[in-house]
């Protein structure tokens, strides 16, 4: 009897353990994932500074947007690897000039003959609290 005991109380010990370790982790997974989506302060003109001039191209073949700040404005994330299915890259602000109005959980493709370039930089604060700085880009036509 002593043996199941000990037995019981080292499972039930470890199912505890267990709930308050996912827990602890999902709350600063879901901390560090909502500062970057969908939790943003300012407004889409609050923190924006454009170079001067283009700067790189960004080495992305589809975005996702996970918050449309205004129109011709979002938010997009990157995939992490180019055969993922998810997109769990890089966070980038997306602009365009044209009539495009984009959504949220749009899947954007960068066609053949175009390419993504960083234009600029977007600062903004989550509601966490957290300072985030992000490229703003755009899609171009490839040089």
């Amino acid at each position: 009897m002593n043996k199941w005991m000990i037995f019981l109380g080292g499972l039930l010990a470890g199912v505890v353990l267990t709930l308050v370790f996912t827990t602890i982790i999902n709350h600063y997974s879901t901390k560090s994932t909502n500062s970057g989506s969908g939790n943003v302060e300012t407004k889409a003109d609050d923190g924006l500074k454009f170079f001067d001039e283009p700067g790189d191209v960004i080495n992305e073949n589809s975005l996702m947007v996970f918050q449309v700040l205004e129109d011709h404005i979002a938010l997009v994330r990157g995939k992490e690897r180019e055969r993922s299915r998810l997109y769990l890259g890089a966070v980038y602000l997306l602009v365009n000039e044209g009539d495009k109005f984009y959504y949220d959980e749009e899947k954007i493709d960068i066609p053949e003959g175009k390419e993504l370039r960083h234009i600029g930089m977007y600062r903004y604060t989550t509601n966490d609290g957290f300072e985030k700085n992000v490229p703003i880009v755009e899609i171009v036509d490839a040089e």
